[in-house]
Protein backbone atom coordinates (compact mmCIF):
# COMPACT_ATOMS: atom_id res chain seq x y z
CA UNK A 1 0.00 0.00 0.00
CA UNK A 2 1.93 2.91 -1.36
CA UNK A 3 0.18 5.93 0.30
CA UNK A 4 -3.25 5.40 -0.95
CA UNK A 5 -5.81 5.96 1.96
CA UNK A 6 -9.04 4.47 2.15
CA UNK A 7 -12.29 5.81 1.70
CA UNK A 8 -12.97 5.41 5.50
CA UNK A 9 -9.56 7.01 6.14
CA UNK A 10 -10.51 10.16 3.65
CA UNK A 11 -13.85 10.59 5.59
CA UNK A 12 -12.23 10.54 8.94
CA UNK A 13 -9.65 12.93 7.90
CA UNK A 14 -12.06 15.80 6.28
CA UNK A 15 -14.69 15.08 9.48
CA UNK A 16 -12.94 17.29 11.54
CA UNK A 17 -12.63 20.66 8.69
CA UNK A 18 -16.38 19.34 8.77
CA UNK A 19 -17.22 20.16 11.85
CA UNK A 20 -14.96 23.33 12.78
CA UNK A 21 -16.61 24.63 9.79
CA UNK A 22 -19.84 23.97 11.39
CA UNK A 23 -18.33 25.64 14.75
CA UNK A 24 -17.64 28.73 13.38
CA UNK A 25 -20.77 29.44 10.83
CA UNK A 26 -22.43 29.26 14.04
CA UNK A 27 -19.86 31.70 16.22
CA UNK A 28 -20.10 33.77 13.12
CA UNK A 29 -24.09 33.58 13.24
CA UNK A 30 -23.71 34.27 17.35
CA UNK A 31 -21.15 37.27 17.27
CA UNK A 32 -21.25 38.43 13.75
CA UNK A 33 -17.48 38.37 13.47
CA UNK A 34 -16.42 36.58 9.76
CA UNK A 35 -12.95 36.14 11.03
CA UNK A 36 -13.89 33.69 13.67
CA UNK A 37 -15.07 31.75 10.80
CA UNK A 38 -12.07 32.04 8.83
CA UNK A 39 -9.63 30.85 11.69
CA UNK A 40 -11.88 27.76 12.30
CA UNK A 41 -12.12 26.43 9.01
CA UNK A 42 -8.42 26.99 8.70
CA UNK A 43 -7.79 25.28 11.39
CA UNK A 44 -9.74 22.58 10.93
CA UNK A 45 -7.76 22.41 7.58
CA UNK A 46 -4.81 22.46 8.71
CA UNK A 47 -5.31 19.83 11.24
CA UNK A 48 -6.32 17.89 8.09
CA UNK A 49 -3.47 18.27 6.17
CA UNK A 50 -1.32 16.81 9.99
CA UNK A 51 -3.54 13.99 10.14
CA UNK A 52 -2.77 13.36 6.39
CA UNK A 53 0.90 13.56 6.54
CA UNK A 54 1.09 11.74 10.33
CA UNK A 55 -0.86 8.65 8.04
CA UNK A 56 1.22 9.15 5.06
CA UNK A 57 4.23 8.63 7.49
CA UNK A 58 3.06 5.89 9.01
CA UNK A 59 2.14 4.05 6.31
CA UNK A 60 5.82 4.46 4.54
CA UNK A 61 7.40 3.80 8.20
CA UNK A 62 5.30 0.31 8.02
CA UNK A 63 6.51 -0.63 4.48
CA UNK A 64 9.95 0.40 5.51
CA UNK A 65 9.77 -2.60 8.10
CA UNK A 66 8.14 -4.81 6.35
CA UNK A 67 10.59 -4.45 3.49
CA UNK A 68 13.67 -4.67 6.46
CA UNK A 69 11.67 -7.96 7.48
CA UNK A 70 11.67 -9.31 4.05
CA UNK A 71 15.53 -9.13 3.96
CA UNK A 72 16.63 -10.59 6.63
Amino acid sequence: MKGKLSYEAYIELFLITIILGGIGILLFLVTNNFVIFFVSLISGVLIDMLKFAAKIYSLQLSEGNSNKKGRN
